[in-house]
Order: C-alpha cells, then sequence, then structure tokens
C-alpha cells in the first residue's frame, strides 16, 4: 500500500501571494484615497449649487423698502458675505454643523437671504461675492460663489467657483459649470 503524505503551501508559494497582496495594496489604497477624496469634493458643488438657487430665487421676488415712502424693486440679490466660517477647518477636519446654526455666521441675513446653511457637518469655507455694487435696481455685472477646503490637512486649499451675471436687460445667468483649482489638493 502506497502511503498518502500530507503537503502544505512551499515557501515560494507562500511568498508569490504575499507579493500579489502587497501588489494588489500598492495600487487599491491610493486610488482608494483619491476616491474619498473626490466624494468629499460634492460637498462644495452642492453647497455653491445651493448658494446659485438661492440667489436666483432672491432675485425674482419682490422687495420693498420700510416706512411710508417704501419703494418697490423687481430685481434684488443679498450684499457680498464674506469667507463663512472665516478659516479651512484645522488638518482636514469637518466643521460641526450646529456651531453655525443660528449664529452670526451662516445665520447673518445675507446668507438667510441666500437661504444658505449647512445641515450637517461640513468640510468647505463659502463665500458669496456681489461684485455689482448695489443690491436693487441693478443694471449689470457679476456675482461669484465660492468654496475654499484643506481636505488632507496639508495646508494647500483647493478652490470651487461659480460664476454668475446680470445682463444689461435685466436677465440673471450662471456658468454651466464649476471652476475648480486644486480640486483634490
Amino acid at each position: 500500500m502506497k502511503k498518502l503524505m500530507k503537503r502544505g503551501f512551499t515557501l515560494i508559494e507562500l511568498m508569490i501571494v504575499v507579493a500579489i497582496l502587497g501588489i494588489l495594496a500598492a495600487v487599491a489604497i491610493p486610488a482608494f484615497i483619491k476616491y474619498m477624496a473626490r466624494a468629499k469634493t460634492s460637498e462644495a458643488t452642492q453647497g455653491l449649487k445651493a448658494m446659485h438657487d438661492g440667489a436666483i430665487a432672491y432675485y425674482g421676488e419682490a422687495h420693498a423698502t420700510t416706512g411710508v415712502d417704501a419703494v418697490l424693486y423687481a430685481k434684488c440679490l443679498p450684499s457680498s458675505a464674506g469667507w463663512t466660517p472665516a478659516d479651512v477647518p484645522d488638518g482636514g477636519q469637518k466643521f460641526p454643523a450646529e456651531d453655525y446654526q443660528g449664529t452670526d455666521q451662516f445665520g447673518a441675513d445675507n446668507w438667510a437671504a441666500l437661504n444658505f446653511s449647512m445641515g450637517d457637518d461640513f468640510y468647505y469655507i463659502y463665500s458669496f461675492d456681489n461684485r455689482i455694487g448695489g443690491t436693487c435696481d441693478i443694471t449689470a455685472g457679476t456675482i461669484v460663489l465660492q468654496a475654499r477646503g484643506d481636505l488632507d490637512g496639508d495646508d494647500n486649499t483647493s478652490l470651487f467657483q461659480r460664476f454668475m451675471e446680470v445682463s444689461s436687460n435685466g436677465g440673471i445667468h450662471a456658468t454651466g459649470g464649476y471652476y475648480k483649482t486644486d480640486p483634490l489638493e
């Protein structure tokens, strides 16, 4: 009778498996990190879209001054709102949304006019730059919507912008896309 011998894996076979796993990890981990960074940038585009929609809605509403001699304006835009919060979060962390609700940050009149606030924790700071000058009886001009963030905490920031323009005939329109500078920094 023949005796059956149990046989395991050789050292060479184990080394090949470890090498294959190492190669897969070397490819997959950076791709996963890049994928996660791309997913985080969606917050910026969604925030700019919310500001855009708020500005369009505000522009289309009727506005009036107060008092007996009230003046009715057909087309108005909120005044500029600087970077809110003032600086990007440290080390690629998120701002807790509850710290910025009902405060003088996103609760300020110009942000409220845009109906803009952050319901969830967020990575980016936002700016509404009304370059037209006045806020009512607008003849023509440009508005810049911006988001800035530092997703990886290396002190290099990404910038997302969307431009809106009021034409001389009173129409308002925005660029179809977003201008991005170092979106994944």
